[in-house]
């Protein structure tokens, strides 16, 4: 390593950095800077290791430098490799051979190759060095530049708490419980698209005392706004800091962090609750307690590991598909089980689930498909080499699983419970077989927006709860009855939006009135 700074040879720790500066630099507006830490520290160790037992190998510097730098821009090139391949299977002796082999083996044999034609050079590779430093500071460059230009201008947003404190509030305060179930669409689209009848556990959520919205649907397209909007009792729209121009989703990440529910909960002494969903937005780590199975990657984390071999080596160890299978188990495990918290309790649990990755067949047995790991869906889960019938059928399969193991959950909460609580069990917004991020017109708002929307409000009528409510009035609906706020009731209305363009919104609620038989 020494000899390869000495003779200023700089270019294999820049082509180490250069894919993490990269990615972060494509994704900037969905994460937190802060997320490229561990990937650069990491690439930055893995290049410190290959130049100490490279150099020893080759004892030239320049040909091991370029040695070095050829093995990282070919290791981080395998997950590009293998999406251009996604579908490319084939069959030996009736066994289905899948694009991650396939692409394994190229793999190898390019990168074998490349290796071998550099050692074996007898060129004076002077030049080549001055070229690879060139370039790879030019990459670099490019990068900070790129992510410096939404980091710069990337401010920190919070609503004012203007919601009145009740202290003449008679009895104890009840805990709340607000599980999201990811993608969970509603009873008669989950009939008509997927052939799914979870009436069985409508029946079991009514019998226990649950009132269900059966004809409820999303505000909002995807889960940051819908969750942003829910949690604030807003629409995005009447939030002045955000402009339909601007594309930073940190705003939203902020938002959501220090909302207004959370707020207004805390002046009557409730503890905030929260688990690791392994989505940056709802990995809301500045709660009061906060809740981890242990290792977990992040989002971004799961990325830069997608774009090498890594994950593909390490199946005989934890899976990523594995990681996220344990953490939605035990959210669910642990939910019932948090008496060691002061009474009263706000807690919230974003489960990823029934949305993809699909990792459960029907009785929980653990599903893994044979490409990278990827919690895109719609026109994203067909990108990264999906088809729309496995969508259906792998959603399908992990509803069923999911709906009958949310029913023992919540049997748990009311039996550990001292006072009977609040819970309220939505989908963040429907399932996505047929969606498209960029076009409204090819996606099928109806299936998209449809939701389970049920809530058990021990002490109060039922007829609080209308069946169209939507998430933006949940809360109001709530603190108007339990903490004798005035809040109105808004229209209940559903809106589109690029993912390019996050806060600029399209109204579809006209397209999704119509009775459930008709839809």
């Amino acid at each position: 390593m020494l000899n390869l700074l000495r003779n200023k040879i700089i270019h294999p720790f820049l082509f180490g950095v250069f894919p993490i500066l990269f990615l972060s630099a494509r994704n900037i507006t969905q994460m937190r800077l802060g997320e490229i830490t561990v990937p650069l520290i990491a690439a930055i160790c893995i290049t410190i290791v290959l130049s100490i037992i490279i150099s020893r190998l080759i004892k030239e510097p320049r040909k091991s430098g370029l040695v070095i730098s050829l093995f990282l821009l070919f290791l981080y090139s395998y997950g590009h490799l293998l999406g251009i391949n996604s579908r490319f299977y084939f069959r030996i002796d009736g066994t289905k051979i899948g694009p991650d082999i396939n692409v394994f083996i190229l793999w190898i044999v390019l990168l074998s190759i490349s290796l071998f034609f550099t050692i074996r050079s007898r060129r004076d590779l002077a030049i080549l060095t001055r070229l690879a430093n060139s370039t790879a500071v030019l990459l670099v460059t490019i990068q900070i530049f790129l992510i410096g230009q939404t980091v710069i201008f990337r401010s920190e947003v919070e609503l004012h708490n203007d919601i009145a404190i009740n202290s003449d509030i008679p009895g104890e305060l009840p805990d709340i419980y607000h599980i999201i179930l990811d993608g969970y669409g509603r009873q008669d689209i989950l009939r008509q698209i997927y052939n799914v009848d979870n009436s069985a556990l409508l029946d079991k959520l009514t019998r226990r005392g649950f009132i269900i919205a059966d004809s409820s649907n999303c505000n909002y397209y995807a889960t940051q706004q819908s969750l942003t909007s829910l949690f604030n009792l807003d629409y995005l729209q009447s939030f002045d800091i955000l402009s339909p121009q601007a594309r930073d989703c940190i705003q939203m990440e902020s938002l959501l962090s220090k909302n207004r529910v959370f707020k207004h909960l805390a002046r009557y002494g409730y503890k905030t609750v929260a688990f690791t969903s392994g989505y940056y937005m709802t990995d809301l780590k500045k709660v009061d307690y906060y809740y981890t199975p242990g290792m977990a990657f992040s989002e971004f984390q799961n990325i830069v590991l997608n774009t090498t071999p890594i994950p593909f080596i390490s199946r005989s160890g934890k899976s990523q598909y594995e990681l996220h299978r344990e953490r939605i188990n035990y959210i669910l495990k642990k939910l019932p089980h948090l008496n060691n918290i002061h009474y009263p309790k706000m807690v919230f649990a974003h489960v990823i689930c029934p949305h993809p990755p699909f990792v459960f067949g029907e009785h929980g047995e653990p599903v893994q498909v044979d490409r990278p790991f990827y919690k895109g869906d719609g026109s994203l889960y067909i990108e990264h080499g999906g088809t729309k019938e496995e969508y259906i059928a792998g959603y399908s399969e992990q509803i069923k699983y999911i709906s009958k193991r949310i029913i023992k959950t919540i049997d748990e909460i009311i039996a550990n419970s001292d006072r009977p609580p609040i819970i309220i069990l939505q989908g963040d917004h429907g399932p996505a077989s047929d969606a498209n991020w960029e076009n409204l017109a090819e996606t099928n708002v109806k299936e998209r927006y449809g939701i389970l929307n049920a809530y058990y409000l021990p002490g109060q009528n039922k007829d609080i709860i209308y069946s169209s409510i939507t998430p933006v009035n949940s809360y109001r609906v709530i603190f108007n009855h339990y903490f004798s706020t005035n809040f109105e009731l808004l229209a209940d209305e559903s809106y589109f939006n690029l993912m390019s363009q996050p806060y600029a919104f399209v109204e579809i609620t006209g397209e999704l009135v119509g009775t459930k038989e008709d839809q």
